[in-house]
């Protein structure tokens, strides 16, 4: 689907109706997600899938009517009384963008400019390849990032500042493309185009790749705008609005369908195992060198609790090793000892250490109870407001 055709279709949609096409595309992918990962023998990625449709099942999302902010502003809105929290997730992903704007935000208004500097919003865009895969596609745009990010040109402009790239299927294969909010001094649209067109070039022959740029001038799209002037005394929301527009998804919440099965599962493995790739957000020029925008959150939380240790002897607990019993037979025979430590671990432990019965059986429980409590806690936050899920459950909120 085309930039233009996706705004319109998703753009203005009321929330009961951007609740039900999240949950549409949600279920969807999460459908072919568990059919791929099943037929690879992958179980982690089916789990993944799993917990995808459980978050985008009609009676986990909820609409609600008359919220109010701190400003008593009224408004309707919708979310999910429980968060998978994976990046494919058409529930979730907005909450992860959200997040990041926040600290993009953050390192940019702290940031002060030099003589000569000013906030620019750049798009670089790398021209796309024929029948050229998406890892391959971001690959080749990564080498011609960092060509371009090492050249003259670049560094006697750049100051420093954020730098996210996105990707969405065309016809013919990828267009990938980055967007960069930064601080810069002046810079030449036709000499910035001739530079990065040198860096795409050499990189798809590093690549081994034979393309040709097929636009009317022979160079790659560029597009620089200035975002900041130092006589615009709207400095916080022209920098907002850029941070907005340059870091809002890697990709449409409808592309990741568009993926072929070994695109989809190689994906899912990335985001698993904490690579960049799909996030592919950082910071650049002189601050790379003072802030970290960029933390995994699956590698953040799951490292500390793989490695939980014995506090007497220093020694791995013995239920985190690989091919624990997870039996009643290994807890005194108690199943009720077996569900109370399988309840305590933390949910990417228990996703990767129990046994597909077990998971399915504390994944539930948990989910429910994760839902109880939201409800409780919606209540208690919106006295005023109406609340339903997709399934017609409807509720009030408590005065």
């Amino acid at each position: 689907m085309s930039n233009l055709a996706h705004k319109q279709k998703y753009r203005r949609l009321a929330p009961r109706e951007l609740a039900e096409v999240r949950s549409r595309v949600g279920l969807r992918l999460a459908s072919r997600l568990s059919k791929a990962a099943a037929a690879a023998g992958d179980e982690l990625l089916w789990r993944v899938a799993r917990e995808i449709e459980r978050c985008c099942e009609p009676e986990n999302i909820w609409i609600g009517y008359g919220l109010r902010d701190a400003s008593q502003r009224v408004f309707d809105g919708t979310a999910a009384l429980w968060s998978c929290g994976h990046l494919m997730c058409p529930n979730c992903h907005p909450k992860d963008a959200r997040r990041l704007r926040k600290r993009a935000r953050a390192v940019l208004e702290g940031m002060p400019l030099l003589v000569g500097e000013q906030f620019r919003f750049i798009t670089l865009t790398l021209p796309t390849a024929r029948d050229v895969g998406l890892f391959r596609s971001y690959e080749i745009f990564r080498e011609a990032w960092e060509l371009f990010r090492k050249r003259e040109f670049w560094m006697t402009r750049l100051g420093g500042g954020v730098f996210r790239i996105e990707w969405e299927p065309n016809d013919v294969g990828f267009h990938v493309h980055a967007h960069l909010v930064v601080a810069s001094k002046w810079i030449e649209i036709d000499e910035c185009k001739q530079e990065w067109k040198a860096c795409v070039v050499a990189a798809w022959k590093k690549c081994d790749v034979s393309q040709e740029i097929v636009t009317r001038s022979g160079l790659p799209f560029v597009n620089v705008k200035l975002t900041y002037n130092r006589k615009d005394r709207k400095w916080s929301e022209n920098v907002r609005d850029a941070v907005c527009e340059g870091i809002k998804y890697v990709c449409k919440m409808t592309n990741w369908s568009e993926l072929s099965d070994a695109d989809l599962l190689r994906v899912g493995r990335a985001l698993l195992e904490g690579d960049k790739m799909p996030r592919s957000f950082e910071v650049v020029g002189r601050l790379n060198r003072r802030h970290t925008i960029h933390q995994n959150r699956d590698t953040a939380r799951r490292v500390p609790l793989l490695v939980q240790r014995n506090a007497s002897d220093g020694e791995i607990l013995p239920y985190l090793r690989d091919g624990f019993d997870w039996s009643p037979s290994s807890f005194g025979g108690s199943e009720a000892a077996l569900m109370a430590r399988a309840m305590a671990l933390g949910r990417r432990v228990a996703m990767r250490k129990l046994p597909t019965w077990l998971w399915i059986a504390v994944s539930d429980v948990k989910i429910a109870e994760s839902r109880s409590r939201r409800r409780e806690g919606l209540s208690g936050r919106y006295a005023q407001a109406v609340f339903e899920t997709l399934a017609g459950d409807r509720w009030r909120g408590v005065m």
